[in-house]
């Protein structure tokens, strides 16, 4: 499962980013930090 963090503080970035790389069958896709960004992530990937 492909997963985007989108959140504003860059510490919480990085302790979901750990959480993700530790979980079998996650996926990182990518961290945004906004929702704008992410809506422009998200038309890449889908």
């Amino acid at each position: 499962m492909k997963c985007l963090i989108v959140d504003d503080e860059p510490l919480s970035l990085d302790i979901l980013e750990k959480y993700i790389r530790d979980i079998p069958g996650l996926e990182l896709a990518g961290r945004c930090l906004d929702a704008f960004a992410a809506m422009e992530k998200l038309k890449i990937l889908i």
